[in-house]
């Protein structure tokens, strides 16, 4: 199913529709059927969703008079894709901003920023710098907390690290190095997994982390990693490549050791 022309930005679901962002719209689809349930155009770039609550927040780009960007946060009904833009509002006069990311729990929305964590409760509750040389950022948010991966860039002269965020205060409550650039971050059930990229290796790695304490519980080095990272019901699940073409990999939880692969015909990005 492809909803237009347009390259996907993002991806999420509730369970009953998926939901496809591209830089014009945002498209729910009914995932037993492929068909379209709806179509929003807010006529502004969609670059970022995080789906909750019978919602959809979205981080969307619009284009100023004098050539100026003003990032904002929309809110978007499951059911029919009606939208808003009063939540939160940033200009940015530079161009268009770095990549960001949204992650929601317990009501609240957790955006990345220009080298900042924003906690967005109907307005800016908390903003706290995470790391102010970064390129950009990966974002998983738990009961356990807010996890964060910096990615290096040429102007960072600071390692990419894993880091833990209290969602209450905006405190950072550990960090992690990371052995290459990071890539992407999960989390569920106590333990956080990061996708890196080691500088001294031709593969990726996974790398499972205690999310009370930040202490390593596994790694795996195995194959180029395509995809962001899902966890549900005990398993890992992470697109990668190998010499014989893309394929899905379930990983498990507790062990790191991969429980079995999907051969699939294009590389998974999702």
């Amino acid at each position: 199913v492809s909803p237009t022309g347009n390259r996907v930005t993002d991806l999420g679901s509730d369970g009953r529709f998926v939901y496809v962002s591209t830089r014009e719209e945002l498209v729910a689809i009914d995932p037993r059927t492929g068909s379209r349930r709806w179509r929003a155009d807010p006529g502004v770039i969609v670059r970022y969703l995080t789906v909750g609550g019978g919602s959809i927040r979205a981080e969307v780009l619009d284009e100023g008079l004098r050539g100026e960007y003003v990032r904002r946060i929309e809110t978007f009904d499951g059911d029919t894709g009606s939208h808003d833009g009063r939540t939160v509002r940033r200009p940015d006069v530079d161009g268009a901003p770095a990549e960001g990311r949204l992650a929601r729990h317990d009501g609240r929305t957790y955006a990345l920023w220009d080298g900042e964590l924003v906690c967005i409760d109907r307005g800016e509750a908390w903003a706290v710098e995470v790391e102010p040389n970064s390129n950009s950022y990966t974002l998983a948010v738990t009961d356990d907390g807010a996890f964060v991966v910096s990615e290096s860039s040429s102007a960072s002269t600071t390692q990419p690290a894993l880091y833990r965020v209290d969602t209450a205060t905006g405190t950072t409550a550990w960090r992690v190095p990371l052995p290459g650039s990071g890539f992407d971050v999960a989390a569920a059930d106590g333990t956080v997994f990061v996708r890196a990229d080691p500088a001294d290796a031709d593969v990726d790695s996974i790398l499972a982390v205690d999310a009370a304490d930040g202490s390593k519980r596994w790694t795996t080095h195995d194959h180029e990693v395509t995809s962001r990272l899902t966890v549900a019901g005990g398993t890992v699940y992470v697109g990668r490549r190998d010499g014989r073409g893309p394929f899905l990999s379930a990983i498990d939880v507790g062990t790191g050791e991969e429980l079995w692969r999907l051969r699939v015909d294009s590389a998974i990005g999702h």
